[in-house]
């Protein structure tokens, strides 16, 4: 079970995560794009999408963040509130939610304010936290 925010906070946890996409009907985010999250605790979900053809790179960052690691199946979701945004398909105040599984090596990416999404491969997902 995830800890609660206090919680994760008090350990300082972490979590990184990159997929490539496959599929994507989100603006600002293509087929081929390398979309990274970072986030760390009290610090916002930091979101990066790399356009490997045009070398572009765009952020995002998003707050109220959750974190669900099912260590056991190897799948990771991250669901968080759009706060800053460079990335047209992701406006201040989307929900947004990323699920990476890592056994099927699948990652979604949804937008669920707009129902939009972007699917593909799942390369990593590092979860962890220090004791402080």
């Amino acid at each position: 079970m995830a800890p609660s925010t206090a919680e994760a906070a008090r350990r300082g946890s972490y979590v990184y995560a990159k997929m490539i996409t496959t599929t994507s009907n989100i603006e600002g985010i293509g087929a081929e794009d390398r979309v990274y999250f970072a986030w760390e605790s009290s610090k916002p979900l930091r979101i990066n999408v790399s356009d490997p053809v045009t070398g572009q790179v765009t952020l995002a960052e998003a707050g109220n963040v959750t974190v669900n690691n099912n260590s056991e199946s190897k799948v990771v979701t991250i669901k968080a509130t759009i706060t800053k945004s460079g990335i047209g398909g992701l406006q201040v105040g989307n929900v947004v939610t990323y699920t990476s599984d890592l056994v099927a090596k699948t990652a979604t990416f949804v937008n669920e304010s707009t129902g939009q999404s972007a699917s593909g491969e799942a390369i990593y997902a590092n979860i962890g936290s220090t004791s402080r």
